[in-house]
């Protein structure tokens, strides 16, 4: 990821976003001799304090998952702000349909000084959750939301991401 902030016009003035393909450096290669973006793009604009969306975890704590799953998360959160802020964080996870919301973790408050990065570790436990396999694919949707004091502590940074939960064993 690129932080373009320092480069952002605001207000009414027009931004111009180029990504380039320089392919100066390594001129060949055995197995792929083409250059170009072969992954998606995204522009992500997000508030000062906000999810640093490469820096996130889920992780299943439990070994028999099949009576409940024991996940843990732990997200980071990143203050761009000039001062501190007390920022909290929201998972919810939602079934197979997106909609039905099956486990929700709410932190307490965090304290982020300026220009600080911290992460906040939540642990929770998912009743009977439906298992993902090559026949039935179950996946849940995964929403991660911060709120800062700035905001009177609306959500001002929403993460989303799918999810599945798999028991397995081999000998």
């Amino acid at each position: 990821s690129k932080d373009i902030t320092h480069a952002v016009k605001f207000g009414d003035e027009e931004n111009v976003i180029v990504v380039r393909v320089e392919h100066n450096d390594i001129a060949d290669s055995r197995w792929y001799t083409g250059s170009g973006i072969n992954k998606t793009v995204s522009l992500i604009i997000s508030e000062k304090c906000h999810v640093l969306r490469d820096e996130n975890v889920v992780q299943i704590l439990n070994k028999d998952v099949a009576n409940g799953a024991k996940l843990y998360f732990k997200t980071a959160v990143q203050n761009d702000e000039d001062r501190e802020v007390s920022a909290a964080i929201t998972h919810t996870l939602y079934g197979r349909d997106g909609k039905t919301k099956v486990l929700e973790l709410e932190s307490g408050e965090t304290q982020l000084l300026p220009g600080e990065k911290k992460y906040i570790e939540q642990e929770g436990m998912l009743i009977a959750p439906g298992l993902w396999s090559e026949d039935s694919p179950y996946l849940y949707t995964w929403e991660t939301e911060v709120s800062y004091e700035k905001n009177q502590h609306k959500i001002t940074d929403i993460m989303k991401s799918r999810i599945g939960i798999r028991d397995f064993s081999f000998d």
